[in-house]
C-alpha cells in the first residue's frame, strides 16, 4: 500500500511537474497546482501510507515554490480536509468539519486573495 500511494499521489505529481517545468521556466510564466491534504501535516491512525504521500507533496511544494518563483512560475498547494465523497462515505470514524464537494470546489476555485496556500478544517474557515 505504501509503494502504491507514493507512486500515485507523489510520483504522479512529480512526473506532471517535470512535463511542464522546462516550458514554464523558459516562458517565465506558469502555474502548477498540487493537491495534498491536511493529513500530510499530522499522522492519522490507519492512514500512514496516505499521510506520508501527502506530507511528501507538501514538502515538494514548499521546496519548489522559491526555486520556481524566481523564474516566474507559481506553485499552488491545495490541502483539503475531509470532503464528502464515495470514499469518505465508507469511513467508520469521525471526520470533523467534513464539507460537501460543492463547498470544497468553491474554496479551491475561489483561491485566496494573498496567493498563499491554505488548508481548511471546516467549511468557511482557513488556516
Amino acid at each position: 500500500m505504501f509503494e502504491r500511494l507514493i507512486r500515485v499521489n507523489f510520483l504522479g505529481a512529480v512526473n506532471g511537474i517535470e512535463t511542464v517545468r522546462r516550458d514554464f521556466v523558459e516562458r517565465g510564466a506558469g502555474e502548477i497546482v498540487l493537491t495534498a491534504s491536511v493529513a500530510g501535516y499530522r499522522g492519522l491512525p490507519y492512514a500512514a501510507p496516505y499521510g506520508a504521500s501527502k506530507a511528501a507533496m507538501i514538502n515538494l511544494a514548499e521546496s519548489l515554490r522559491p526555486e520556481l518563483a524566481r523564474a516566474g512560475v507559481a506553485i499552488r498547494l491545495i490541502n483539503p480536509g475531509f470532503v464528502r465523497t464515495q470514499l469518505t462515505d465508507k469511513n467508520d470514524f469521525a471526520m470533523p468539519g467534513r464539507i460537501e464537494p460543492e463547498v470544497a470546489g468553491r474554496l479551491i476555485a475561489g483561491g485566496w486573495p494573498d496567493g498563499s496556500s491554505r488548508s481548511w478544517c471546516r467549511a468557511g474557515s482557513t488556516g
